[in-house]
């Protein structure tokens, strides 16, 4: 089964800023769907999905979500 999934990268990641629409398995997570269409992230970033930050491990992807990858910020 198949679901519609937005994914958008921080420009900072990839060079370019995209806003794809893609279609991947449901039943994903974050980090498998990322590995399953080959990118790889240069530095850690946060997950967003549809507004609340996620664990990219641990959530699994639903029909409809809006997913967010930005770079995470460090600082003191």
């Amino acid at each position: 089964m198949e679901t519609a999934v937005s994914i958008w990268l921080e420009k900072s990641l990839l060079g370019t800023e995209t806003s794809p629409l893609i279609m991947v398995e449901a039943g994903r997570t974050i980090l498998q769907t990322l590995q399953h269409l080959n990118i790889q992230l240069p530095q850690p970033v946060a997950g967003i999905v549809n507004g609340k930050t996620v664990d990219l491990t641990e959530y699994i992807l639903q029909p409809g979500d809006s997913v967010q990858l930005i770079p995470q910020i460090g600082g003191g």
